[in-house]
């Protein structure tokens, strides 16, 4: 009799670990999904930047202390020197709620950004 008990729970024990096990791996390929959407990403925007740089570079009087001295100020502009850019936020033309300058489409009515730029949607 206590074999029986002793087996169902063990059983049990079995199953809530296959059912962790399982929410464990589906949480791990979602994050390897915004892992690799990152990095598509990070590439775009090392994409931009090189030509940016390239187009610029060719041009009489564009330095890399120019281009380096550019890099910390906007760096500079949320107010926090971070290698990072703020967070920038404008309001919709189309529903006047607030919307992100980096997404370049209001996620409310989709209207596009008037200012949307190569960044736009990076």
């Amino acid at each position: 009799m206590w074999d029986l008990l002793w087996d169902l729970s063990q059983e049990r024990r079995i199953s809530e670990a296959d059912s962790r096990a399982s929410a464990a791996g589906m949480q791990a390929s979602a994050v390897d999904q915004r892992v690799d959407q990152l990095e598509k990403r990070v590439e775009r925007l090392s994409l931009v930047c090189m030509a940016m740089w390239e187009l610029l570079r060719a041009q009489p009087g564009f330095t890399e202390a120019d281009l380096r001295a550019r890099v910390d100020q906007i760096d500079e502009a949320d107010g926090v020197k971070d290698g990072r850019v703020g967070a920038r936020v404008q309001k919709c033309t189309g529903c006047g709620r607030n919307m992100s300058a980096r997404k370049g489409k209001c996620i409310y009515c989709g209207t596009i950004a008037p200012n949307a730029t190569a960044f736009s949607g990076l």
